[in-house]
């Protein structure tokens, strides 16, 4: 008996207060490696959406600055080349092209908008919903913005595009002098 009761009081086991310990370390340890993750995964989200807003804006403005290719139109005819260009307000800008053709370029409801000729119609180059739905301010925002330079024959084009995701707003945004070729 003497022998048996050694053996019980000798083996090396866990206490309750040693388990309780190892299980909070283990649940702590587990909540950084999710909360590092979640982090990661936020980071990742949010760069990706700076990217594809920053790219559209950069697509946005290689489409003014170069022209729009229309169907059943030759040339494209943007900003640089233009032979004089005008500034109608701070978010619409007219041009004319050595073809004396006229030429706009607008923000119309959160669109950006473009148009060959005084009457022709109006083709939109952004629709930040991307979709044909009504513009939504809560989700999405453009802001365009054309100034006049100190440098004659150029204009400074300025693109902000916005969008709310999950309650929280991402944006991109892009600049570009431009100098008339044809002035």
């Amino acid at each position: 008996m003497k022998n048996r009761a050694a053996l019980l009081t000798s083996q090396k086991g866990m206490t309750l207060a040693e388990i309780m310990v190892a299980a909070a370390f283990s649940i702590f340890l587990t909540a950084g490696v999710m909360s590092f993750a979640s982090f990661f995964n936020n980071a990742q989200y949010e760069y990706q959406s700076h990217v594809e807003l920053t790219n559209d804006c950069r697509q946005i403005i290689e489409k003014m600055v170069w022209g729009y290719k229309e169907a059943g139109v030759a040339q494209r005819r943007g900003i640089a080349e233009a032979v004089t260009g005008t500034i109608v307000s701070t978010t619409q800008f007219r041009y004319t092209d050595v073809s004396g053709t006229q030429y706009t370029l607008r923000s119309n409801n959160g669109n950006i908008e473009y148009q060959r000729g005084s009457s022709g119609t109006w083709t939109t180059l952004l629709d930040p919903n991307g979709t044909s739905v009504a513009y939504d301010a809560t989700k999405y925002t453009t802001s365009l913005a054309f100034t006049a330079p100190t440098t004659n024959n150029s204009v400074i084009v300025r693109v902000v595009v916005g969008k709310n995701i999950l309650g929280k707003w991402y944006y991109g945004s892009s600049s570009t002098q431009v100098f008339y070729r044809n002035a």
